[in-house]
């Protein structure tokens, strides 16, 4: 199937509103250059047939649409006209309609443009159906007959017609097209009272605007005007965050609703202990996604991996990050790609991908990559679903113009495909390992902070701290809670480190209960990327044995 997409040309009509415009443009484009049939995924297919009719009446040509409801209704470029009916609503009949095959031609539609909306249930069962495409492919491209097919985003054309038909889908609304919706709900709430018309100020507007992007028309129609609803006590004085907190609930519905994608709350850098390199790194990056930096010729940061074994610190760290740069969180979940039926795995990325392109600038979160399964090198019974899946993941990262900054995290590489962690698809591999004594210790202070108890006042905390070396973060957190939890049964007695360190001496970490594969991952992330916390004093005094690719196998010592 050939794909195209939307983009502004010199024919654009700067009136209408961006996602639009660019959809009227291309099919222009494809209308001028004889193509005859064309495909269009939709999640909102009144907004496609809205943007045909104009073209259509822009170029003075007849506009039919089709439905199962209704069959074909021809409309007018008077508002005021009804539309004329031919009540054919069988899909198959309905297409044979266009060129009276049936009736030999005779009273055939010789131009115009035809949108038939969900006839995909007859599609890929209807060898008439499928023939008749391919006959109109052929024949249209030499009239000034134009056939679109809306369909779900999901759908896929049977083989028959992958290399037939083009496909060309409309962007989900703009921010100036959700500004124009928000103008309208906003200025119908005041009914007949023009004495005021403003419910927040342009910059506030901005966050409801930035909160909506990649929702549909209809469902930041929706979320808007439940925030008008919750919050009529308070109108028309209505609190900024009260109004965002609905619209950012609807959104959250929305975005569940894909089950691959998962808006999440974005955490405190204070919150996470050690990695200081990391830090670093993100925070000399924070302003790079700025104007002025791309003015200065700065490139938007891609993203990074963050490679080590589990506990510690990877999510956290995601979702600190994700508040630092100031922008949304959305968990990818490539997991449940994988789970879902045969013929749908490429169909949901690809709508994902779509939707997380919308609610751009945001940080895109893959949580343990490895663990999908997906390394294209490697045979399996998918039927080479995990290539296609990743070859659509990897070119949308490498190819996307949006502002997404990517995290991948994963405990093993061993799975991974080596292009995803090269340089230019990521800006840097890190590799994230268990703390040393100096981060333990901030660990430490970090959790037991967050529990309300005060670590300036646990004199013997730097027990804790010796007990605690090879254990992850994630096994500190638990200790911790557990000397809260028995303090607590104890009349509330003050937290010791003693305490803490008692739970870890009765913990295995991961580290002993595994040991093959702690310190094959700690290996591989020590030997190939950049580590994420700088070396303790007594980490430093000792050489480092380091194998990288490209070095024939040798053995480098760095001291």
């Amino acid at each position: 199937m050939r794909t195209i997409a939307a983009q502004p040309t010199a024919q654009s009509n700067s009136t209408l509103p961006r996602s639009k415009g660019r959809f009227i443009s291309s099919f222009d484009i494809l209308a001028s250059a004889g193509v005859g049939v064309v495909l269009t995924h939709a999640r909102e297919p009144h907004r496609v047939c809205e943007a045909l009719r104009e073209w259509a009446f822009m170029k003075e040509r007849s506009y039919r649409e089709w439905d199962c409801v209704r069959g074909w209704s021809l409309y007018t470029d008077n508002p005021n006209d009804k539309p004329k009916s031919e009540k054919i609503v069988e899909a198959t009949s309905a297409l044979l309609r266009i060129n009276d095959v049936p009736g030999e031609g005779k009273e055939a539609w010789r131009e115009g443009v035809f949108v038939m909306q969900y006839p995909h249930w007859v599609l890929p069962k209807s060898p008439v159906f499928i023939q008749c495409l391919k006959s109109y492919v052929r024949d249209f491209s030499e009239t000034k007959q134009r056939l679109v097919l809306v369909v779900p985003e999901g759908f896929q054309l049977p083989k028959e017609l992958e290399n037939d038909i083009v496909m060309m889908d409309l962007d989900l609304p703009s921010r100036t097209e959700l500004s124009d919706i928000y103008r309208r709900i906003a200025d119908a709430s005041f009914g007949d009272n023009q004495m005021q018309k403003e419910l927040f100020p342009p910059g506030e507007v901005e966050s409801i605007i930035s909160i909506g992007s990649g929702m549909t028309e209809m469902e930041f129609e929706t979320a808007v005007g439940r925030a008008m609803v919750s919050n009529k006590a308070t109108f028309p004085n209505i609190p900024l965050q009260d109004f965002c907190r609905v619209v950012r609930e609807s959104k959250t519905e929305v975005v569940r609703r894909s089950e691959v994608l998962e808006l999440m709350s974005a955490g405190r850098m204070e919150d996470v202990g050690g990695l200081d390199i990391l830090k670093g790194w993100v925070a000399k990056r924070r302003v790079c996604f700025s104007k002025d930096a791309k003015a200065f010729g700065v490139d938007k940061p891609k993203g990074i991996a963050l490679i080590g074994p589990p506990g510690t610190g990877k999510s956290v760290s995601a979702k600190a990050i994700a508040a630092l740069l100031g922008i949304p969180l959305i968990r990818f979940d490539v997991g449940k790609v994988f789970n879902s039926l045969v013929g749908e795995s490429e169909s949901r990325v690809r709508s994902a991908l779509k939707l997380m392109e919308a609610m751009s600038p945001c940080v895109a979160f893959v949580d343990e990559v490895d663990k999908a399964g997906i390394d294209p090198r490697k045979g399996g019974g998918d039927s080479g679903v995990g290539q296609r899946v990743m070859g659509a993941l990897l070119t949308f990262m490498q190819e996307s113009q949006a502002d997404i900054f990517w995290i991948m995290t994963a405990n093993r590489v061993d799975s991974l495909p080596p292009e995803m962690l090269r340089k230019g698809r990521l800006d840097e591999v890190f590799a994230v390992l268990p703390p040393n004594n100096i981060e333990r210790l901030e660990v430490l202070r970090i959790h037991l902070r967050n529990r309300k108890q005060d670590p300036d006042a646990i004199t013997d905390l730097a027990l804790a701290v010796d007990a605690s070396n090879g254990f992850v973060s994630a096994e500190l957190e638990a200790a911790v809670k557990e000397a809260i939890v028995d303090s607590y049964h104890a009349n509330c007695s003050a937290v010791t480190g003693a305490a803490i360190a008692t739970h870890l001496f009765n913990m295995k970490p991961l580290s002993v209960a595994f040991p093959e594969d702690f310190e094959k991952m700690r290996a591989w992330a020590e030997a190939n990327a950049k580590p994420a916390s700088s070396p303790s004093a007594e980490q430093a005094s000792r050489p480092r044995e380091r194998s990288r690719a490209g070095t024939g196998g040798r053995k480098v010592e760095l001291n």
